[in-house]
């Protein structure tokens, strides 16, 4: 992970981009499972959710299915199947 910052510091703060150079390095489901609690209590929190519907901020079918199922698939041993994939 140190790599990683260090990859973004040189980048000009380009997470994006310092994400891209250590894909092999970092495995997603491993972040997503360490944040699976903050996740849940974020997307769970009454004040996000009043945000959300008060700045008429649209989310995406994907984004709320993943939100919706965070407890699933926030975990090392998670597959998605053939249907959900296609989202």
């Amino acid at each position: 992970m140190a790599d990683f910052c260090d990859s973004a510091r040189h980048a000009g703060g380009n997470f994006e981009s310092a994400a891209n150079d250590h894909l092999d390095e970092v495995d997603a489901s491993y972040i997503l499972t360490a944040l699976k609690s903050d996740v849940i209590a974020l997307w769970r929190d009454p004040d996000i959710r009043d945000i959300i519907s008060t700045r008429k901020l649209c989310l995406e079918d994907r984004s709320r299915y993943f939100l919706d199922n965070i407890d699933r698939i926030a975990t090392l041993n998670y597959t998605p199947s053939e249907g959900v994939s296609l989202l």
